[in-house]
């Protein structure tokens, strides 16, 4: 069972959070060259979340303590969902809805 998971994620309510058994992957940090990886973090989540002020989704690559490494914007929940599995290139994502909706 997830746990801490925030109401929020860079101020969008959190609607879902979705686990793999499998691994989506890391995002990279490089230098200012763009010529050495200085840091490597592993995404651990990935959640769906919405903007109220833009009445838009956002789905967000997260590390293991929730916070945004990456995101992406979208109109519709539906879009996220089929963006996360083609993009995050997994057999299954578990999604566990907010306690919010």
């Amino acid at each position: 069972m997830l746990q801490n998971v925030p109401k929020e994620i860079d101020g969008a309510t959190v609607l879902y959070i979705g686990e793999a058994p499998e691994n989506f992957g890391y995002v990279s940090y490089r230098d200012e060259e763009n010529k050495l990886e200085i840091k490597r973090i592993n995404i651990a989540y990935l959640a769906i979340c919405r903007c109220i002020e833009r009445d838009d989704y956002y789905l967000f690559a997260c590390d293991k303590d929730f916070n945004a490494l990456h995101d992406f914007l979208f109109s519709t929940v539906e879009e996220c969902f089929e963006v996360a599995k083609k993009h995050y290139k997994v057999n299954t994502i578990n999604w566990t809805k907010s306690v919010l909706i």
